[in-house]
């Protein structure tokens, strides 16, 4: 067994069955002399082994005929010839052969189950094969091959199902009972095709009474045709399409219905409290109001069917009849006409409440977060600010331990510096010819506590002006600048530009 393979072993055993059965064939044709034996083997080939698509069904019918391959003797009685013998023969021989090919190629072809399961038996897999053998040869169409079976049905599944047309109920009823539809396109709107509940909801919205219509399980349907005619033609609907009073646009009354016998139809019947017909031998027909009703607990609004009208239908009214029911039923109704539209009013101003109060909260919301953004900023600039002074603070330390010495005033190469403050204050000191400008700066801001990066100096006449703080050019080398010079010191304004400074400085 080790040397003999799962798919070598079943495919011998095949072989030698057919063998056998090629065998009994031959023996019983040689045999038999008898039209009935060659029919029986006819049968044999046929249903023993069923080789059905071996070969065509023509080439099989050929194999015998009535009166080929038989010969009659003296006393009448069919005698056997060795043509027709050897014709049998010859036609059981290929579709054997056939039959064994497909078996063949039925035994190597590998199944995704027993590719996937590695812990099958060697049992298993032997029986598995000869199924499937088996079934090669005596299926010819499918040639035993499971795999595209099973493709064929994944793909199948794998198909989205088909969505069912959304066929309103006037249109149903009309297709059911072959009653003509005779509705506009204004009016079709009428008819609801929906679950109980959400009819009950839209005909609470459109402030409408709701016509409830459940046909008859009678075998008739007379009763049921009549009534259809009447809810399909154009009085009654344009009856429901009335404005339910003279101040409102909307109408009157919606129409919903459902199946006989239906979940759906057995659930509204039963939520409206109606009577039921004696042994449903007539349809359903009556109006109900759907009330709003809100729990005070949770707050949580629910619409209750509540009936004010229900039909006898015995018989059922026709067109005429069942529009002037409608019309006295709404202005029998006006209270909850009026009930229904105050309440949608009541619901309208509330959302608008509920979306003013939700606004308003998030305009606090925004508010709130704009005002810790402000605080935000303020903290960071006043540190910011701390920061900066502290800084300063410590430079105009520093630059009041960097000034020079001032010199004697009887000494050579002296220059004297006299500033002009915007704020009345004036300063006076004496510098060596080489000193730099930026040493001006420095000295302003470190004895008089004005930042050199903002401070402008210009002279007397303002025909100079010196703005660059870290300027390396000497007094001496400077324009403008004598033995003795004063300077209008000016703080620099964000914006500022020289028109600006010029008209400053004539002031």
């Amino acid at each position: 067994m080790n040397l003999i393979s799962a798919r070598k072993f079943p495919l011998l055993i095949f072989l030698l069955l057919c063998c056998i059965i090629q065998s009994i064939n031959a023996y019983e044709i040689l045999s038999s002399r008898k039209v009935q034996t060659c029919r029986r083997i006819h049968n044999i080939a046929s249903s023993l082994v069923h080789i059905r698509g071996g070969g065509d069904e023509e080439d099989f019918s050929d194999a015998y005929d009535e009166d080929e391959g038989v010969e009659e003797i003296s006393d009448g009685s069919p005698l056997l010839s060795v043509s027709g013998v050897l014709g049998v023969l010859q036609k059981a021989t290929i579709v054997t052969g056939k039959a064994l090919i497909r078996s063949i190629k039925a035994a190597f072809v590998s199944d995704d189950e027993d590719d996937e399961t590695e812990d099958t038996s060697l049992s298993t897999k032997i029986l598995k094969t000869i199924s499937r053998m088996w079934k090669a040869a005596i299926h010819p169409d499918d040639g035993g091959n499971e795999t595209s079976t099973k493709k064929s049905k994944a793909k199948k599944k794998s198909q989205p199902p088909k969505k069912a047309a959304n066929v309103d109920f006037g249109e149903h009823l009309s297709e059911r009972y072959g009653v003509p539809d005779e509705r506009d396109e204004e009016t079709t709107s009428l008819f609801l095709s929906c679950s109980f509940q959400d009819a009950l909801l839209q005909a609470h919205e459109k402030a409408r009474l709701l016509v409830i219509f459940v046909p008859t399980k009678s075998t008739t349907e007379a009763e049921n045709i009549v009534a259809i005619r009447s809810l399909l033609s154009q009085e009654v609907p344009l009856t429901a399409n009335r404005p339910s009073r003279k101040a409102h646009e909307t109408g009157s009354f919606l129409f919903w219905g459902a199946p006989p016998g239906s979940a759906e139809a057995n659930h509204a019947l039963k939520r409206a409290k109606a009577k039921q017909p004696p042994k449903g031998s007539r349809p359903n027909l009556l109006v109900v109001y759907p009330s709003l009703s809100i729990n005070s607990s949770t707050g949580r609004s629910k619409i209750n069917p509540q009936l004010l009208a229900q039909h006898h239908c015995s018989p059922p009214p026709a067109a005429d009849a069942m529009a002037a029911w409608l019309n006295a039923l709404r202005k029998r109704h006006s209270k909850e006409y009026k009930r229904m539209v105050k309440q949608l009013q009541e619901i309208k101003y509330f959302k608008e409440r509920q979306e003013g109060y939700k606004s308003s909260i998030q305009d606090d919301k925004r508010r709130k977060e704009e005002e810790k953004r402000q605080a935000r900023l303020e903290k960071e600039q006043a540190e910011k600010a701390k920061a900066h002074e502290e800084a300063i603070a410590k430079r105009r330390i520093e630059l009041q331990d960097s000034l020079p010495e001032e010199p004697s005033s009887t000494g050579e190469g002296i220059v004297t510096i006299a500033l002009r403050f915007a704020d009345g204050r004036a300063g006076q000191r004496r510098f060596k010819a080489d000193t730099p400008v930026s040493t001006i700066f420095d000295w302003a801001d470190a004895e008089y506590e004005m930042e050199r990066e903002i401070i402008t100096l210009v002279t007397m006449n303002g025909q100079h002006r010196f703005e660059n703080w870290e300027d390396t050019q000497t007094l001496e080398e400077a324009k403008g600048i004598g033995r003795m010079t004063g300077l209008r010191v000016i703080e620099k304004q964000e914006g500022d530009d020289n028109s600006d400074s010029k008209q400053e400085e004539s002031r």
